[in-house]
Formats: C-alpha cells, sequence, structure tokens
C-alpha cells in the first residue's frame, strides 16, 4: 500500500541511486517528469511514478523488485487472482537500447463478482473472477537489469497511451 510506504520526492533522487543502486531513465516522453518514488522496507522493493504535467491519469510506473527475492515474489503474486498473466496473454520479446532482453504484454484482468451487485464496488469476502482482456490498454514491459527485476507499466485511455516505441525507449534509457 504507497500511502503507508517511506516516499521520496525528486530531490531525494540521488539517494535512490547511491544508497539503493536504482537505475533511472535518462529518457523521458516530453511533458513527463518524476513525481514520486515509494520504498517498501518489508521486501526491499521501490514503485516510482512519472507523471504527464499533473495529470494524474497520465502516468507511468517503474517497480523495482530485488533479483534475490525475485522469483519468491513472483510466486506470492501468482498465487492471487490477478497476480499473473492470463493464459490467452501473448508475450513478446523486445530489444533495449542498452542491449537487455525484456517480456513485452498488453492486456489486463477484467474483474467481476460472482457473489455481488454489479453496481457496488468488491467488498471482502466477495468471490472475485478474472478474465484476461489482451484490448484493455495496459501494457508492461519488465527484464532483469543490475540487481532488479525491473517491471514498467503504463494504463490509459483508448484516447491516450503512450506507444510501445516510448516504453521500449524508456526502459533502455535506464542507467
Amino acid at each position: 500500500d504507497p500511502s503507508t510506504a517511506p516516499a521520496f520526492e525528486e530531490s531525494e533522487l540521488e539517494q535512490l541511486t547511491n544508497e539503493w543502486q536504482i537505475p533511472l531513465p535518462q529518457y523521458l516522453p516530453q511533458g513527463f517528469a518524476f513525481k514520486r518514488a515509494f520504498h517498501f522496507p518489508e521486501d526491499g522493493t521501490f514503485t516510482l511514478m512519472y507523471m504527464l504535467e499533473d495529470k494524474q491519469e497520465r502516468v507511468f510506473y517503474l517497480h523495482y523488485i530485488p533479483k534475490e527475492i525475485a522469483l519468491q515474489y513472483l510466486q506470492q503474486a501468482a498465487q492471487q487472482p490477478t497476480g499473473k498473466i492470463g493464459a490467452s496473454a501473448v508475450v513478446n520479446q523486445v530489444q533495449l537500447a542498452n542491449g537487455l532482453s525484456a517480456e513485452w504484454v498488453a492486456g489486463e484482468w477484467s474483474l467481476r463478482s460472482s457473489t455481488a451487485d454489479a453496481n457496488r464496488p468488491f467488498e471482502d469476502g466477495d468471490q472475485i473472477e478474472g478474465t484476461w482482456d489482451k484490448d484493455i490498454p495496459f501494457y508492461r514491459l519488465r527484464w532483469e537489469q543490475a540487481d532488479w527485476l525491473i517491471s514498467l507499466e503504463h494504463g490509459g485511455s483508448l484516447m491516450w497511451q503512450l506507444s510501445q516505441e516510448d516504453l521500449v525507449n524508456i526502459a533502455g534509457s535506464l542507467q
């Protein structure tokens, strides 16, 4: 839960790179800037948020998972109904400018409750069912770099999205 995690502002970015050796993007699409970083000390993960001109809905995230816990982290996530991609998801290999290979996936889970009225939000105790929908405009790139498993995630409306090229260029610029 980011609301309880220690947050870093732009003036503290140097601490992230020096203390934890987090590679940061050297390329950002026009208008994007670092907004905030969250550190989750219980597992050593970080999430960095970049936003377009303070428009809350126009954002992308970089998630950093320490390599030494990445397998355990992914296995735990896979136990959750939406912690893994759907069987029908198409995973493409892409080459990053820094010479690394990454996995590209488009889509997201479409969730519904089998125990609740569709007109109310989910509540504890609801039986949640998910169907993978490749047409939901949500995109992920995942790769290993330095001591991290890194995931770049972006979702947007059909009217506004970063392109696959933009996301690959951001990922390839991390140093």
